[in-house]
């Protein structure tokens, strides 16, 4: 198997094995954060994430998100970053909706896993509200504000709330295009940074596209995705860049 298999499938292939649903012998594991492989500079983009109900009936989760970047397309190709985020959090209804609930997260990590001088990470409590409304059609859209509060953070990277601040927001608008597109989303997904850790405009912005006209298996959801800011991953939170980048979904 080339290096550049092996990579696609230890990122994607538990991805495509969720969709089994005995796969953990009965544990079905759902999708959590997005999923895709993305191209362009000034890295390659890969993010997977799940998440699994950890006790029958109770809507207490585990998830796990790893984003990684990737140097693809130099000479001696390596991967620049691996984030790890790990976290467990209780979700509530509220008022009984299926669209309306509110996440408790009394343990998230994050983290890049190198030790040493060049670790960056923080643990996190948090708490997530999502709402969704119709717009017109099948069109709607659907919104998270999350805030936490981080209660241990390396010395390494103490001032990484400057640059990641203590919340972020996500206004999804979906299938805007009606009964033509089996996928259709348009994310803008920011974060906060700057002294006082709450300034949406001193942190990072994140605009995607995904689209799938075809409803047929074998054709992925296509991504474009547009990022500003800095702290787009950890190991160089404090730089600022453009990114272009364009690819597949799952």
């Amino acid at each position: 198997m080339s290096a550049i298999s092996l990579l696609l499938f230890v990122a994607f292939g538990p991805v495509r094995a969720a969709a089994q649903e005995n796969w953990t012998h009965g544990v079905p594991l759902e999708a959590y954060k997005p999923n895709y492989f993305l191209m362009g500079q000034p890295e390659t983009k890969i993010q997977g994430s799940l998440k699994v109900r950890l006790i029958q009936d109770q809507n207490l989760y585990f998830g796990y998100t790893q984003l990684m970047m990737w140097q693809m397309v130099r000479r001696d190709p390596y991967i620049s970053d691996i984030n790890y985020d790990p976290d467990v959090f209780y979700r509530i209804p509220i008022k009984g909706q299926k669209t309306q609930w509110l996440d408790l997260g009394p343990l998230e990590h994050e983290s890049n896993g190198r030790g040493g001088a060049e670790e960056v990470s923080w643990n996190r409590s948090y708490v997530r509200y999502h709402d969704e409304w119709f717009v017109g059609g099948r069109a709607k859209i659907r919104a998270e504000v999350k805030a936490w509060v981080p209660y241990s953070k390396n010395a390494n990277n103490r001032n990484l709330a400057n640059y990641r601040g203590v919340w972020e927001g996500n206004v999804i608008l979906s299938d805007f295009r009606g009964d033509s597109a089996v996928v259709d989303d348009l994310i803008f997904r920011f974060y906060a940074g700057g002294p006082s850790n709450v300034d949406p405009t001193r942190g990072g912005q994140e605009l995607t596209l995904r689209v799938k006209s075809s409803k047929r298996k074998y054709v992925q959801v296509i991504m474009l995705q547009v990022f500003h800011g800095v702290a787009e991953s950890l190991l160089d939170y404090s730089h600022s860049c453009w990114a272009w980048r364009a690819g597949i979904g799952f």
